[in-house]
Order: structure tokens, then sequence, then C-alpha cells
């Protein structure tokens, strides 16, 4: 969702609130997995780990081959 919503938005300010708001939704969904119980901290630390490298990735290819949005 960030790399759609830095694509399709023209403001800097949108981009850059959407793009906190999409963090906070992030931490708030690991930080309440392990306030439920569900997860270990170590486990959201991971996912998140996993979720930032899997980010990076996927914006390296948005920029090399295009994206496919305009």
């Amino acid at each position: 969702l960030i790399l759609i919503a830095n694509r399709l938005l023209k403001s800097a300010t949108t981009k850059l609130i959407v793009g906190i708001l999409l963090a906070i939704i992030i931490l708030g969904i690991g930080i309440s997995r392990i306030y439920v119980g569900v997860h270990f901290a170590s486990d959201v630390l991971g996912g998140w780990s996993l979720g930032f490298v899997t980010l990076a990735i996927s914006r390296y290819c948005f920029n090399r081959f295009g994206g496919g949005i305009a």
C-alpha cells in the first residue's frame, strides 16, 4: 500500500501523511498481536523485518521496471 500510495498521490504532504498512517497501522497490528498473546515479540520483529525486506525489494522492482502504474 505504501508503494502504491506513493505512486498515485501527487502531493508530498499527502504522501507523508498516508505513509505515517500506514506505518502506525503496521506497528499497531504487531503490538496488538503481542498484547493479545498470539505471538511472541520475536515473531512480530521477524515479521516486521521480513516486511521491510519485501518492501525494499518491491520498491527496487517498481523503480527499475516501472511498476505498471501511471
